[in-house]
This record gives C-alpha cells, structure tokens and sequence, in this order.
C-alpha cells in the first residue's frame, strides 16, 4: 500500500486551480453564451439601441466573467470540493483519493499517463490531466516508498 496524507503546498494548489480552471472554462463560455446572447436580443429590442452598440459592450462583460472563473482563487468551499487530502494506493488494484467533501476511486489499471512534476506527480486517466483530485505531493508519503510509486506506474510514468 502507498499513502499520501496531508494538505497539499500552495504551488501544487496554484497547479491544481489551473487545471480545474481548464476544465472549468469551457462550461463557463457556454454559460457566458447561454445568458448574454438573449441579454443582447432583449436590449436591442426593447432599449431600441443598435446591435452594432449593444455587442461590442458585452465583450468586457464576457472577458470579465470567463477570466474571473479562470483566474479566481479558491473559496474554503472549493477547496473543500477538489483539494486531496489523502490518497490510497491499495495493494488490490485500486487508487482512492479523499478530501474534505469527495471520495474518489478508480482501477489502477486503467491509469493511461502519471506525470512527475517535480514536486509531485499528476495522475491522470486520459483526460489530458484534467482531474486536479489525483496529485500526489511527493513530500507527504507517508507510506510506501517513492521507488515503489515508480515501479507501479513503470512505462506509463513520464517526466515533465
């Protein structure tokens, strides 16, 4: 069994917040269209103003809202909802990831990439290191060895 427990640094947190930020700015710029797209309809036909005003002014509007959700900090709330604060790699095959608000399990077998990024490594199921839940900082094993971490992910392990 490998175990990783505690809170992660303040960089693999920035690291993490940049991932989800990935993730979460595609929902955000649906969003963004969803609602300001019938805000404009509205405005140009009952304000009488011409779309040729109306659109150019939603831009920083638009910029604002999907930069915020980008760049934002996290909230105790979020982080609560996406930090790790222990992960559990069981001798059967399996990887759990806890946090304050989530648990998460997944097959080991179907781990496509772990990235080892220097401080910790990235565990990722082919969604292109989308799922902040699954970092491992290397400095909180707490049981196991890193040479074991490295021999279980043997030929999917890459350095960045």
């Amino acid at each position: 069994m490998i175990e990783f427990k505690g809170s992660v640094s303040h960089k693999c947190e920035r690291y993490i917040q940049k991932q989800e930020g990935k993730n979460g700015l595609f929902a955000s710029i649906a969003v963004v269209i969803l609602f300001i797209i019938p805000v404009i309809f509205l405005v140009i036909k009952f304000l009488d103003i011409p779309w040729y005003i109306t659109i150019p002014l939603c831009f920083p509007l638009v910029a604002f809202f999907v930069g915020y959700s980008y760049f934002a900090p996290f909230s105790k709330k979020t982080r609560d909802l996406i930090l790790p604060q222990r992960i559990v790699i069981t001798d059967d095959g399996y990887i759990t990831s806890y946090g304050a608000k989530f648990q998460l399990t997944e097959s080991i077998a179907t781990i496509t990439m772990v990235v080892d990024m220097g401080d910790w490594y990235h565990i990722s199921w082919g969604r292109k290191l989308g799922l902040g839940r699954f970092v491992c900082e290397k400095d909180l094993l707490v049981q196991g060895t890193i040479g074991d971490f490295e021999k279980l992910f043997e030929g999917r392990l890459t350095r960045k």
